[in-house]
């Protein structure tokens, strides 16, 4: 037989073989996927007969097999019961450890169990223990949607808000042109400023070849050259 859809296994799948034995995958892993038997096995030993569960095997995700719904094992069968006690093991997180030592799982063990059967009206019970199951929204890692959403809400809310950044203080510009500016130059007046230094102290300049509001609060000095300004920064006071 042959599934359905042509995609991969998935964690959770409950398959038919071609001998008519039906499996639960358990695992997947860069192996393959990990099929378990929903059958016990009976065998006499010492004249008494025992029965336990038969030992798994690997198969690859995209074997031929026939992916079907668990509830068509009938709800009083060994297969059904044993379905849904490993589901539980998923969804409880009982194989979370055996699934975080494999490798990457990949695309295949993403999906949530039992998703391409429409359970939006039933709820599998387990007639083992009589309580329901919860397949109808049971993934394979536990996750509930709506709990992990309100858990991302409360943190986001906790986050402490971000402070208003501070209005920059706008003012002249210190060369004295008038320009105004957030800093304490107007783009490239620093420039002409530290050339007027340069050039008043070998002369080049006379003061008043210079802004006059810059020059009354620069300390000029005359000295034998030409001017030193004794006050280059005062626009930082």
């Amino acid at each position: 037989m042959t599934r359905a859809k042509a995609e991969p296994l998935r964690e959770g799948d409950t398959v038919r073989f071609v001998d008519g034995s039906v499996h639960f995958i358990q695992y997947i892993n860069s192996s393959g996927a990990y099929a378990v038997p929903l059958a016990g096995m009976s065998r006499e030993i010492n004249g008494n007969t025992v029965h336990f569960n038969a030992g798994g095997k690997t198969i690859s995700i995209s074997s031929l097999v026939e992916k079907i719904n668990p509830l068509s094992l009938g709800g009083n069968s060994q297969e059904y019961r044993r379905c849904v006690k490993m589901l539980e093991a998923l969804r409880e997180g009982g194989m979370a450890k055996r699934r975080k030592a494999n490798l990457d799982l990949g695309e295949a063990a993403q999906g949530t169990t039992f998703d391409d059967f429409d359970t939006s009206e039933m709820e599998m019970s387990d007639p083992a223990d009589g309580h329901s199951a919860g397949l109808d929204s049971a993934t394979p890692n536990g996750t509930n949607e709506d709990t992990d959403m309100a858990k991302k809400a409360a943190k986001k809310a906790a986050k402490p808000a971000r402070a208003a950044k501070a209005p920059k203080t706008v003012r002249n510009c210190a060369c004295g042109c008038g320009t105004e500016t957030t800093g304490h130059f107007a783009p490239g007046h620093d420039a002409r400023v530290h050339g007027w230094i340069a050039k008043l102290a070998d002369g080049r300049i006379e003061p008043k070849d210079t802004n006059a509001s810059w020059r009354a609060k620069a300390g000029l000095v005359k000295t034998a050259n030409g001017f030193k300004v004794t006050k280059p920064h005062f626009y930082k006071d």
